[in-house]
């Protein structure tokens, strides 16, 4: 779903399922996001995760705005509300299982609403850090060049046991075997107590490389009139072939009338019609030209070119009645 800039309507469906589940679905003209609900039971405890052998796991941290200039450079700007990444790094378990583990806090300018279990900045958030799993041990980053933007997709289970604090921990891991063709990770959400406050299970993304390019903004452009100086043609060739003078401002007529006594000068009214134009036209008569000037050679072949621009203007003129005859 892309929003551009008109609103999109959103239709939002909810339908009972047996043992107590709820169909959801969110759509627009497509479906866009589906899946089911339900209340956890009571005895459904959340799990517990020792943070301090998280943090102890982990080597080299790198800082959050570090990983923002990343997203940066792959053309991703992220608003102050969902910069919640303090810092992040890649960790290993005594087993040798790699985890990405991540600070996270809801910056000042967030907007706090208690209706939020989860704040959406901090589940972004929690997504962003799966970019930790391509660290390398010593907290070196991939180049740009080998990230490929992606966009969450699809999730196979979310489950939500406790309102989430500002501050938390988020453990992301690989819940796919080497080698799948769509590889998903698990996110837990987890309080300084290392109570799982959110676990989201089967998460997969896919690229957003390949989808069509949003269209390129307008460019608003407005008609300019740059004034040049008149070319330098010698009054003696366009004498020659008689200059015709219309419009302009009383001094440019009287400057080019100056330069070339032999131009003729035509006006026409503001409101004129195209006949009454090409009547004017015609009674200012064909250019003449002159025989026995060493120039008469170039003065015919201008006076050709004038007669064939009012040839030109004599069609438009009728074709333009024809088309407005009734």
């Amino acid at each position: 779903m892309k929003a551009g800039a008109e609103p999109i309507e959103l239709q939002i469906q909810v339908e009972p399922r047996a043992a107590g589940a709820t169909r959801f679905a969110i759509a627009s003209a497509e479906a866009c996001c589906e899946g089911l609900f339900s209340i956890l039971e009571s005895q459904a405890r959340a799990e517990r995760i020792d943070v301090g052998a998280l943090v102890s796991g982990c080597a080299t941290w790198v800082a959050g705005e570090r990983l923002y200039d990343m997203f940066r450079s792959l053309g991703c700007e992220y608003g102050m509300s969902f910069q919640c990444v303090e810092r992040l790094s890649l960790g290993s378990t005594p087993a040798g299982n790699a985890y990405a583990l991540a600070r996270l806090r809801l910056p000042a300018s967030a907007i706090r609403d208690s209706r939020y279990w989860l704040h959406p900045g901090l589940l972004d958030a929690a997504l962003q850090a799966s970019v930790a799993l391509g660290f390398d041990a010593d907290g070196g980053q991939p180049e740009t060049q080998d990230l490929e933007p992606s966009l969450p997709f699809s999730v196979d289970r979310i489950d939500v046991h406790a309102p989430c604090p500002e501050q938390m921990w988020v453990r992301v891991r690989v819940a796919t075997e080497r080698g799948a063709t769509v590889q998903k990770l698990d996110f837990d959400l987890v309080d300084d107590e290392g109570r799982v406050c959110v676990a989201i299970r089967g998460a997969s993304s896919r690229p957003v490389a390949g989808e069509e390019p949003l269209p390129a903004p307008l460019v608003p452009l407005i008609p300019a009139w740059d004034a040049v100086p008149a070319p330098a043609f010698e009054s003696k060739q366009l004498n020659a072939c008689g200059m015709v003078i219309a419009g302009g401002e009383p001094g440019q007529r009287a400057d080019l009338l100056h330069r070339f006594p032999g131009s003729r000068q035509i006006s026409f009214a503001d409101d004129a019609s195209v006949a009454s134009i090409a009547r004017v036209l015609g009674a200012a008569g064909e250019p003449a030209t002159s025989s026995g000037s060493e120039d008469s050679a170039r003065a015919r072949r201008i006076a050709a070119c004038f007669s064939a621009f009012g040839f030109i203007k004599r069609c438009w003129n009728w074709e333009y009645e024809a088309a407005h005859s009734p």
